[in-house]
């Protein structure tokens, strides 16, 4: 594998990340249960190519990574309320991702 193809590949894989490290930060801001968190993280990570990451989530904390790599990302969580339409737009969009309707 060529340098540049493994700089695309993690980049992609870096935004896969970051993009279920947002989904995750507001479900729990909007006050959703961390199973459900981790769940539509996992869920958009499969349908984005990535079936092999790994999350963990606490009330003040997200982590997720992908198996063999190198790194880990955390996003803290600082705020929190309910909010259950943030929450159920998540997880529309993910259901929506997953049926390549976006």
């Amino acid at each position: 594998m060529t340098h540049s193809v493994e700089r695309q590949d993690t980049a992609i894989q870096n935004q896969v990340l970051a993009t279920c490290l947002l989904a995750g930060r507001i479900m729990i801001e909007g006050g959703s249960e961390m199973y459900r968190v981790e769940d539509t993280m996992r869920r958009i990570a499969v349908n984005a190519g990535e079936p092999q990451t790994l999350v963990f989530t606490t009330p003040t904390g997200i982590f997720a990574s992908i198996e063999n790599q190198p790194y880990i990302q955390e996003r803290p969580i600082s705020k929190r309320s309910i909010d259950m339409e943030k929450v159920t737009r998540v997880n529309q969009l993910s259901r929506s991702f997953a049926a390549d309707q976006i």
